[in-house]
């Protein structure tokens, strides 16, 4: 099994790669592999494909707050980095237009287009839990090393 180190340990990884189809529903499909596959901890390695729609929360959201907004139309996806775990997955996206626009956000939905294809690395002695941080608002990040 692949190792990293990540911070002054060694962590042993699994590296998870695999194709979504057209009509997929992306982040919701990412949730479940995480879930059926056990993850604790992983993070979004690379995802390229093409979308045909995509439900973005724009920058700036409060919990009271939040700007959502749908795109149908063909997209590249041009960048996405996040966290995800069996319980959640936070996912931020870049996709360009068919004239080379980019928009961007927090990923609540996106619909594949002709093929997307996924790498997912999974860390296997950490845990990602979210638990609600009263500074912000939102359920935030908390990471614990599985001994």
């Amino acid at each position: 099994m692949p190792t990293v180190i990540v911070g002054d340990r060694i962590t042993l990884v699994k590296i998870h790669i695999f194709r979504l189809k057209p009509n997929t529903n992306l982040r919701g499909h990412l949730q479940t592999y995480a879930r059926k596959n056990g993850f604790s901890a992983g993070l979004v390695l690379s995802i390229v494909g093409c979308l045909k729609e995509v439900n973005l929360r724009m920058a700036a959201a409060t919990p009271t707050k939040q700007i959502v907004k749908t795109y149908n139309e063909d997209f590249e996806i041009v960048s996405t980095q996040g966290t995800l775990s069996a319980n959640d997955c936070h996912i931020h996206i870049s996709v360009s237009n068919k004239k080379g626009g980019v928009i961007g956000g927090h990923l609540k939905e996106g619909v594949v287009g002709t093929t997307t294809e996924v790498a997912l690395l999974e860390l296997t002695d950490r845990k990602f839990l979210r638990k609600f941080d009263k500074e912000t608002g939102f359920e935030e990040l908390i990471v614990e090393t599985c001994i």
